[in-house]
């Protein structure tokens, strides 16, 4: 309480101490114009008090006549000192007067062109500033909306991924006894769905979750003109908005955690290699590089992905179809098959693989667990498939 008293009676004097100081100012103001005003009414008024004051107008004829009739230089002085009520050191004459002009033109030409090049500079700054401003702003609403795009993708890709889930549960519960429902991992063919309605304003039914080819994962076929019409929309869109295989995010992350380069080997044509990248990215995955191979149309049976992985010599290439590990050899990477289909063509059944995992997470742990791969019992390779032993 007594803090606060002494806080209030220091306002009250703040207070006060301000208001004496105003009307200070101002009383000193008023005082200054009214003695400047008292001045000039005693300057107006004649030397002499009447009647005595006869003798003053006198001498202003006299100052008047002598001055204007008889052109006496004296008097005319004098007259001017008297009507300006001043005495000048100096009075100007015509030639001074425009010396003194041409003087002030040439100074004021020179304060009025310092004054452009001032006012020019603080355009020039101020139009710098406000470019840099509108740059600035719209590299951050450009940030933002690809932002917002990657959210809406990925919550896309999540609904996706949950209406594929609660197909599953109602098959499986249409099963006897309820007790057969199967949750399989996710399969990056579930994009097909939404470019597939897309592309014909139809929805699909998945008929066979783990089947090798889309046409009898869905139980539809297509024309050739159909499929060109379905494939100009996957074209533009799909390699950005793949959605993730369930446990792959966690296997590559363990993988770049001990070390590992990971490097992506795709099918797909080289020109989308950049969508492919910049999906894993906008889910997360620490992949810096993707290698489109794309398709031999001449040869449709050759291994797209032989010659890149002869050339990238990885430690281990991992793939979910057995066509791609078919004719590499010569080469010491481990061979690692993710089986996940039930169907895939028995033309590729006799291909060669080191090991095979039902999917990459389990394989990953695997193979951290046993001194990455060491201990892994790897299948005995064929001595046609062995590296060449230089001599």
């Amino acid at each position: 309480m007594t803090v606060a008293s002494v806080l209030l009676i220091n306002l009250l004097i703040a207070m006060f101490s301000n208001t004496f100081d105003r009307l200070q100012l101002d009383t000193d103001c008023i005082w200054k114009f009214q003695h400047y005003s008292y001045v000039c009414y005693h300057l107006t008024l004649p030397s002499l008090p009447p009647p005595l004051i006869i003798f003053s107008h006198i001498y202003r004829v006299m100052i008047y006549i002598f001055s204007h009739k008889f052109k006496i230089e004296w008097f005319y002085q004098k007259y001017i000192q008297h009507t300006n009520r001043s005495k000048f050191k100096i009075i100007a004459d015509e030639r001074l007067t425009k010396t003194i002009e041409s003087i002030e033109d040439a100074l004021g030409n020179e304060v009025y062109f310092l004054s452009l090049k001032t006012d020019r500079k603080q355009i020039n700054q101020s139009t710098d500033l406000n470019e840099e401003r509108v740059h600035s702003s719209q590299e951050i609403l450009i940030n933002k909306i690809k932002t917002l795009e990657n959210q809406v993708q990925t919550m896309q890709n999540q609904q996706s991924n949950m209406f594929g889930y609660l197909e599953y549960l109602m098959n499986g519960i249409k099963k006897i006894g309820g007790d057969d429902i199967e949750m399989p991992k996710l399969l990056h063919q579930n994009s097909e769905l939404l470019f597939y309605e897309k592309a014909f304003g139809k929805q699909l039914t998945v008929v066979s979750p783990t089947s090798y080819r889309a046409a009898d994962k869905y139980g539809v076929k297509l024309t050739s003109e159909e499929e060109d019409q379905f494939y100009a929309v996957w074209d533009a869109e799909a390699w950005r908005t793949m959605p993730m295989l369930d446990g792959s995010l966690e296997a590559c992350h363990l993988l770049h955690q001990a070390g590992y380069e990971l490097v992506c080997v795709t099918a797909m044509p080289p020109r989308f290699a950049d969508h492919r990248l910049e999906n894993f990215r906008s889910h997360g995955f620490p992949i810096d590089r993707v290698i489109g191979t794309g398709w031999d149309g001449e040869n449709p049976s050759n291994n797209p992905k032989k010659q890149a992985i002869e050339e990238l010599h990885p430690v281990v290439f991992v793939d979910d179809s057995r066509r791609n590990f078919k004719d590499i050899q010569g080469v010491h990477t481990q061979l690692v098959f993710i089986d996940r289909y039930h169907d895939e063509p028995k033309q590729f059944a006799n291909i060669y693989y080191d090991v095979q995992y039902p999917s990459l997470l389990a394989f990953v742990h695997d193979f951290l667990n046993t001194e990455h791969g060491q201990e892994i019992v790897w299948a005995e390779r064929p001595a046609s498939l062995l590296p060449a032993i230089s001599r």
